[in-house]
């Protein structure tokens, strides 16, 4: 995660000045794309926030062309830069993201009415990361529950709580006894009659929480622009294909899920084949990774085929590598 700070030198050229594959032009027009598409009226009722994926194979200046595409944005708009790869270790993308955005924010934290809302936005992401984690747990927990526990489900429909507390505690092999004591009390203590109940107030109470994230969100965003045009908020995200493939999903899922107002606009930089490759590693042989990815992406991307002449060359003279080193050898002739 890294917070991009306009230099006050920083200028277009100077931004671009060591760029060897001549990406400053893609990123104008690119620049001048989405902040035209920005500042259009959604058209679709489940989509608001604005997502592009930057393609190009592995050594192609993926990362180069994205960091200083987020110094080139930053002269006008506030911008966070992730490095994916670096928070895959954490496997908390909502906790990444919401660190990320408050860096970005970081310049208008001076004003009263955004930090509260800021506060306040920050305070309703906790709520949904303990949602989800709880989620998460909930999952784990039926991944390494046996047969046994399956079959003394039906009884607990029944009435005999007794029997899944023990299926629970004999079934659970590789969770911690804390884990484990949580959950037998909670099945113990849930009735049959009660449990869908609960099961529904949770799945509100969840609703709920994802609502006031994001509206919450969009409060942040229109405090920023309160006087001024509807600002827009880029979230750069950087080495999204050399995630974990659970990871890059989890990602890109809660993006869509939670992040979806108004004012933001993500960009991916990613080899699009490879991530799509990874998400078949992780949902079959048979599964269009692609199309999957498709989903999350309103706008792929393609940088320009590079000139490598450009590279070679600075390759070689950082190497201290003169063009007399590269002359033919002369061979005498023969008398």
């Amino acid at each position: 995660m890294d917070q991009q700070k306009p230099d006050g030198d920083d200028t277009p050229d100077t931004i671009w000045q060591d760029d060897l594959f001549n990406r400053k032009d893609e990123a104008i027009n690119l620049i001048a794309y989405l902040e035209s598409v920005a500042g259009r009226p959604s058209l679709r009722e489940d989509k608001k926030a604005y997502t592009v994926a930057i393609d190009a194979g592995y050594g192609e200046g993926k990362t180069f062309f994205l960091k200083r595409l987020a110094r080139h944005i930053s002269l006008n708009h506030p911008v966070a830069f992730v490095d994916a790869w670096a928070d895959d270790l954490a496997d908390e993308p909502l906790t990444a993201l919401a660190a990320t955005l408050e860096d970005a924010l970081e310049p208008f934290i001076d004003r009263p009415e955004v930090k509260a809302k800021l506060r306040s936005f920050l305070s309703m992401t906790g709520r949904v990361a303990k949602i989800v984690s709880l989620g998460l747990l909930r999952r784990g927990l039926g991944l390494v529950i046996t047969g046994k526990a399956v079959g003394a489900a039906e009884e607990l429909l029944a009435g005999t709580a007794d029997a899944v507390k023990e299926a629970v505690d004999d079934g659970i092999a590789d969770v911690s006894k804390g884990i484990t004591d949580d959950a037998s009390d909670e099945l113990t203590a849930i009735s049959s009659n009660s449990l869908m109940e609960k099961r529904i107030a949770e799945f509100r109470a969840g609703q709920t929480a994802i609502l006031d994230m994001k509206a919450s969100l969009k409060a942040v965003v229109d405090a920023i622009g309160k006087g001024e045009r509807q600002p827009t908020i880029f979230i750069l995200i950087d080495e999204l294909d050399r995630c974990r493939p659970t990871y890059a999903i989890k990602l890109l899922e809660e993006i869509k899920h939670l992040f979806d107002v108004p004012g933001l606009v993500f960009i991916f930089a990613m080899n699009a084949d490879q991530l799509g490759h990874s998400v078949c590693g992780a949902y079959g042989s048979g599964f269009d990774g692609r199309a999957y990815l498709r989903r999350f992406i309103d706008r792929e991307y393609r940088l320009a085929e590079p000139d490598l002449e450009p590279l070679l060359s600075q390759l070689c003279k950082l190497a201290g590598l003169g063009d007399h080193q590269f002359e033919p050898m002369r061979l005498a002739r023969p008398r």
